[in-house]
């Protein structure tokens, strides 16, 4: 009945909702108001080709800043159809999308606007092979300062557009949508910097939006999570254009990886309680252990060449233990938790055997302890076992390395030995039934 008077208010089909023919009625409003949404769509796709093509009739004429101009004028073109839908003919639907495609066209001019930028401030990173398309140059700053000023007439589009969607959180999504998109304007193509870009553009909205989201209820609509999606529009692009045009290394790919898990964690966190055992959700954790694979390895890559192959395993190591230890306490299910650990012990095992040395022994004693901890704070007797192990074979190594490098004769090892074995049974004798009775009381208290 609501669907009946939102969609159409028409009293002469309201009255045969509790008929017979209300069935058909109600069908019919449907098929409508699907013809209206493809109409929609081609008419609001007609209109901005009709646009691009009036705008681009001078289009080789003068140079970029002219150019930037023109798509400057094609947002305000958007905006101005949207106001003329909304305001004139009281056509909500259709506006949202005139909004929606400015709020994009906004994106795209700072896009334009950051590439004239660095083509007279360009800091680091090497171009490979950039199309024609996307090749913008000024003669010098000067000529671009008026292109910034002029991006000023974009606020006003910009939080008018978010009123349209997400209307209690419009004030907060104008500044982080206004923010990310200046880290467009940011002339830095070197590797590290790009990440440290990125992260600020991916990290510091979802920490803002997942708090915001549970206030809003707005936020959790379809016009919600497209105004969200709007504010990571500009780093996608700066990852694309990096991974595009410029040389990519070990720290990028692994900030992308972990970028991309940080997204995919923010999506499952969004979803419905009702939806949290469904297949997608299985699938994002699956993925999410895929990319914690793809978070360690150019780790490992960069480590590699840069440090003791002690630190090379070890670290990526305990990142990957630290991804899927989180994995398993989102999804609820310990097996994410117990490939991570297996993980940690299979490479320090390695690690002791193919590099034995002082800090590998420590590098497997601190990863058994971490196990140890990990395995009580997620009731998992097995991954408490492996750090039982990894604690041992650790300490066993170390005192066997001590003995290889002291030169002893083989009776004082011998008595080293016996003397260590007689003390060994005595506490054994005197506490073993004790330290049994209180570590089985622990471990049914924990496990």
């Amino acid at each position: 009945m609501s669907y009946i008077e939102n969609q159409h208010n028409n009293e002469e089909c309201l009255q045969y909702v509790d008929t017979p023919l209300g069935t058909k009625v109600v069908d019919m409003i449907k098929e409508f108001a699907s013809l209206s949404t493809i109409l929609r769509i081609f008419g609001a796709a007609t209109v901005i080709a009709a646009m691009s093509l009036f705008l681009m009739q001078s289009w080789d004429m003068g140079d970029d800043i002219n150019r930037y101009f023109l798509l400057l004028g094609q947002t305000l073109l958007l905006s101005v159809g949207g106001f003329g839908l909304s305001f004139i003919l009281k056509e909500n639907k259709g506006a949202r999308v005139f909004f929606g495609l400015g709020l994009l066209s906004v994106t795209v001019n700072m896009t334009t606007l950051g590439a004239i930028l660095y083509s007279t401030l360009s800091f680091g990173g090497t171009a490979t092979g950039i199309p024609e398309f996307a090749q913008w140059s000024a003669s010098g700053i000067g000529s671009v300062i008026p292109a910034i000023g002029a991006s000023i007439i974009m606020l006003p589009i910009v939080f008018f557009s978010f009123m349209i969607f997400a209307r209690n959180s419009a004030k907060l999504l104008s500044v982080l949508f206004l923010v990310s998109n200046a880290l467009l304007l940011i002339p830095l193509r070197d590797s590290i910097l790009v990440s440290m870009v990125v992260i600020i553009g991916v990290f510091m909205p979802i920490v803002v939006l997942a708090k915001n989201m549970q206030k809003d209820r707005l936020l959790r609509t379809f016009e919600g999570y497209f105004a969200m999606m709007t504010v990571f529009v500009p780093s996608v692009i700066i990852i694309v254009r990096n991974v595009w045009f410029y040389q990519v290394d070990e720290i990028l790919r692994a900030t992308l990886a972990l970028t991309a898990y940080v997204a995919l964690r923010f999506m499952t966190k969004a979803l419905d309680k009702n939806e949290e055992k469904s297949d997608m959700r299985y699938l994002w954790d699956f993925i999410s252990l895929i990319l914690a694979v793809f978070v360690a390895l150019p780790i490992f890559q960069m480590l590699n060449g840069l440090s003791s192959l002690a630190f090379a395993y070890s670290l990526p190591a305990f990142m990957f233990l630290f991804l899927n230890m989180d994995i398993a306490k989102r999804s609820n299910s310990s097996a994410y938790a117990i490939i991570g650990a297996l993980t940690l012990m299979g490479v320090h095992i390695f690690l002791l055997i193919n590099v034995p040395s002082f800090l590998s022994a420590i590098f497997t004693i601190a990863a058994g302890a971490v196990l140890l901890k990990q395995g009580v704070a997620l009731k998992e007797k097995s991954i408490f076992v492996f750090g039982v192990i990894m604690v041992v074979v650790g300490i066993i190594f170390q005192i066997y390395r001590i003995v290889a490098v002291v030169d002893v004769s083989a009776w004082m090892s011998l008595a080293i030995i016996g003397a260590f074995t007689i003390v060994l049974a005595s506490v054994t004798e005197r506490y073993g039934a004790i330290a049994k009775v209180k570590f089985t009381k622990w471990t049914e208290s924990v496990f």
